[in-house]
């Protein structure tokens, strides 16, 4: 089959899409307001990492934690190959619980006081996994031994 020999023009410039809204618009066109933390009805807590704002309220956890350890990784005495003494450049975040997204939970303290969570090197957090380790166990144990005490002097 033979080309024919006419060239066809081209609109010069964009077309313009009548620009009128819709009933239904797309959803990169609804403007929705990101949080630095969500908030889930059970209580959990997740920081929203994909904002500015939750990615330093999720370093400032990070460093939150490491003050109330003085500086150690919560997997020391857990990972064999955990050397303990934690700089804030290298410390993660750990999340105790060791669950998936669909369970996540940033807290650092519950509302009764009890400890969750805790910092470690990368490499140790990276030998846990999705394992749970009760690291903050002694912790809590003192905390609901306070509790106890306090309502016994009531």
């Amino acid at each position: 089959m033979k080309r024919s020999s006419i060239k066809r023009k081209r609109p010069v410039g964009k077309v313009v899409k009548p620009s009128f809204p819709c009933a239904f618009p797309k959803p990169k066109d609804v403007y929705r307001e990101t949080s630095a933390v969500i908030y889930y009805p059970d209580g959990r807590e997740v920081c929203n990492t994909k904002t500015v704002a939750g990615n330093k309220e999720y370093k400032g956890r990070v460093a939150k934690m490491l003050e109330r350890t003085k500086g150690m990784c919560c997997l020391f005495g857990y990972a064999p190959m955990c050397a303990g003494w934690l700089a804030l450049i290298e410390a993660t975040f750990e999340h105790e619980g060791g669950r998936g997204g669909g369970k996540r939970d940033d807290r650092i303290e519950l509302p009764d006081g009890r400890w969750q969570n805790g910092v470690a090197h990368l490499i140790c957090n990276q030998w846990k996994g999705s394992r749970h380790i009760a690291y903050n166990d002694a912790h809590n144990k003192q905390i609901e031994a306070l509790q106890r005490q306090h309502k016994g002097d009531n």
